[in-house]
Formats: structure tokens, C-alpha cells, sequence
């Protein structure tokens, strides 16, 4: 391979150096509002998961958007009152609830912001124990006051009972 190397004058060499100045300075703002942003969405994503599974009713609406939907993994649309409704009726008998996050993978695209992860929650009832991991997508849009979420999608992955029975091998 040959490389070949030119050289020009120190005028073109002077603005071909302010030219990279400009372009770099003129990027730096746009690169510290993108890791604003992915941090408060990523923020806004664990507030979410923390209401949701601790059936928190006011900080979950404050989050979602008058118009959000929410696509379970069994394919049912819910809508933003079907969400909250559920958060109302959350079981009584929940004595403990832990919800951990993890794989979390953040885009902003303008106002617009879409985030990917797992998400996994240990539930205690008074009656049993539960463990469960979904796979979601999020759909959230900046708004004069923050990130609303405005539509999401569930998948189970890996659903387990802690107290279930393993299973018998055959012989």
C-alpha cells in the first residue's frame, strides 16, 4: 500500500484547521443535549418500572402521555386508563417488590426518544413468591416538562415461579 502525502500551503492549512474548530465546537453542544437526554430518559425508564411494579398510581400517570398504549406479550393493547386501572387494582396481598433493570439500550432521534432493555421483577404476595423477566420496548417524546411515554411493548422472557416444582427427568 502507498501512501502519499501533499503538501500545501499554510494559509489552506490554517482554515482547513479553523474549519475542523468550527465544525467540532459547533457539534459539542448537540453531544452533552444527547447525553442529557439518554440519561433522563434512562432516569424516566427506572421511575416507570418502579411504579408500575409498587402500583404506584400518581407517578405512573405523570409519565405517561394522554395518549400512550401499551402492547403486552400476548398482543392486547392497553391504553393509558387500562394501565393506571391496573396500578389501582394492584394486589393487595404484594408485601414486597423489587424491579431491576438491565441490557439498556437508549436512541434519541430529535424529540424523540426509544428505549430497549430487560427488565426484571421479584415479586412477594402473601401467598407466593414470583420472579419475572420481560424484554420492552419504549417509545417516549420530550415534552416541555420532561419525557412522557407515549407507547411501550412487553415480551416474557424467561417467566419462572420461585416456589414452582423442578421438573422430573425420565428415565
Amino acid at each position: 500500500m502507498t501512501t502519499t502525502m501533499t503538501r500545501s500551503s499554510p494559509g489552506a492549512a490554517r482554515r482547513g484547521l479553523a474549519a475542523l474548530a468550527v465544525a467540532w465546537l459547533a457539534g459539542t453542544p448537540a453531544v452533552a443535549a444527547d447525553s442529557d437526554a439518554r440519561g433522563a430518559l434512562i432516569g424516566a425508564t427506572r421511575s416507570l418500572h418502579d411504579a408500575l411494579v409498587a402500583g404506584r398510581v400518581e407517578p405512573l400517570a405523570a409519565l405517561l402521555a394522554t395518549e400512550y398504549t401499551m402492547t403486552d406479550s400476548k398482543g392486547k393493547v392497553h391504553s393509558r386508563n387500562d394501565v393506571l386501572g391496573l396500578a389501582r387494582r394492584h394486589d393487595v396481598d404484594l408485601e414486597s417488590t423489587v424491579s431491576e433493570l438491565s441490557d439498556l439500550r437508549v436512541t434519541v432521534v430529535k424529540d424523540t426518544g426509544v428505549v430497549t432493555g430487560i427488565a426484571e421483577e421479584r415479586l412477594a404476595f402473601s401467598n407466593r413468591n414470583e420472579k419475572r423477566r420481560w424484554r420492552f420496548t419504549e417509545v417516549w417524546v420530550a415534552t416541555g416538562s420532561g419525557w412522557s411515554l407515549i407507547a411501550s411493548h412487553e415480551s416474557a422472557a424467561d417467566l419462572v415461579r420461585i416456589h414452582s416444582e423442578p421438573a422430573s427427568r425420565p428415565r
